[in-house]
């Protein structure tokens, strides 16, 4: 999916004037994950969800990504864009992520999505990766004023996170350098997608046409910073002699 994009194979759709489907985004983002071993699948989600994983320091000794896993809840599937397990040392944890680009949220489909995937007995964390925050807030309101008396839904609140296309963007960007290539390659890749679709981040002046830059500062000190300047004036010695135009002339 990434080279389908990077290629410009998609050219043909993205000038349509559609937007863009967070499905495509996502896929060719974190789908790479599902066919990769554990710690390069590991580093490509640190990546991705940043701050969310800071708490967990340690290699995984196991990781799972299910994209697109379905179940059924009542009358209606549950679908969110991926699950992943990893297996640490100390414990199990599961990430259940829901990516939005433009889209608004489905009727109830957060809390669905929970009731779904959620363990009680397994460290989950929920995971909303949108363009705006009002997008997943909002749909957090109006969640929450019909779940607040449900047991069901108990710590859920503690439990979900948000990340913002955007700052995945600027991640991708600073990443610092010393990646493995094959991670590095995949880095850019993904950079390249998101700033296809229009999630761009600054890249610094260097890259700005010449009419946006800010003007050149000149390394040669002004004439004022000037040190000659600021020297005191030199001792007037009184002359000896009477000045020649002062002269009476001989007689």
């Amino acid at each position: 999916m990434l080279q389908t994009l990077t290629k410009g194979k998609l050219k043909a759709v993205l000038n349509r004037g559609r937007e863009p489907r967070e499905d495509t985004v996502f896929g060719a983002l974190l789908g790479c994950t599902a066919y990769q071993d554990t710690q390069t699948s590991w580093s490509v989600v640190r990546i991705l969800l940043g701050e969310v994983l800071s708490p967990w320091t340690e290699p995984p000794e196991s990781l799972r990504v299910d994209l697109w896993q379905r179940r059924k809840l009542e009358d209606r599937f549950v679908e969110p864009d991926a699950v992943i397990d990893v297996m640490f040392k100390g414990g199990p944890l599961r990430l259940i992520l829901e990516a939005k680009w433009d889209a608004s949220f489905h009727e109830k489909q957060a809390s669905r999505q929970w009731l779904c995937f959620s363990q009680n007995r397994i460290n989950t964390l929920h995971v909303f990766i949108v363009r705006s925050a009002e997008q997943a807030t909002r749909h957090w309101e109006d969640e929450d004023q019909s779940l607040d008396v449900d047991a069901r839904f108990a710590g859920w609140k503690e439990c979900r996170r948000l990340v913002t296309w955007n700052a995945v963007a600027t991640r991708l960007q600073q990443t610092p350098y010393g990646l493995p290539s094959h991670i590095e390659h995949w880095r850019r890749d993904a950079l390249r997608v998101l700033n296809m679709f229009g999630e761009k981040t600054f890249e610094g002046f260097d890259h700005l046409p010449a009419f946006d830059r800010p003007p050149a500062i000149s390394p040669v000190k002004p004439a004022f910073f000037n040190s000659a300047a600021f020297e005191w004036p030199r001792v007037i010695i009184p002359a000896t002699t009477t000045p020649a135009f002062f002269q009476v002339a001989t007689q």
